[in-house]
């Protein structure tokens, strides 16, 4: 995690940001990261958003959602947002991880991205 910040507005909730970060040379790279980084066609590069987030709070879990993406904005890696909702956002009348307590965050799905050098 290297980024993390409070959603104001209606729905409240917090913004996590990870960084991956993998290894390269000059015959080729590996990246893992929950983000598949792909050609299209010889002149098109995509970026998919493809890990899935949950969320633990006392002993409850929620979903959260990826929000925000780079591409290989790095020499050796990327990075990417989730969103991390407040847990009245979803039907709770408990309170609001804003309260003291331990959230568990758990990211699976995570893609080996490989490249080589043809």
């Amino acid at each position: 995690m290297y980024y993390a910040d409070h959603v104001n507005g209606s729905e409240g909730g917090y913004q996590i940001g990870f960084r991956s970060s993998g290894a390269y040379s000059l015959s080729g790279a590996s990246l893992i990261s929950g983000l598949h980084h792909h050609t299209l066609d010889e002149h098109l590069f995509a970026t998919d958003m493809i890990a899935q987030i949950t969320v633990q709070y006392e002993g409850k879990k929620y979903t959260g959602s990826m929000v925000g993406a780079s591409g290989l904005n790095y020499k050796d890696g990327d990075d990417f947002l989730i969103y991390m909702p407040s847990l009245d956002t979803q039907g709770q009348d408990e309170a609001a991880i804003d309260e003291p307590g331990i959230v568990q965050v758990d990211i699976t799905g995570l893609y080996m991205n490989r490249w080589t050098k043809i």
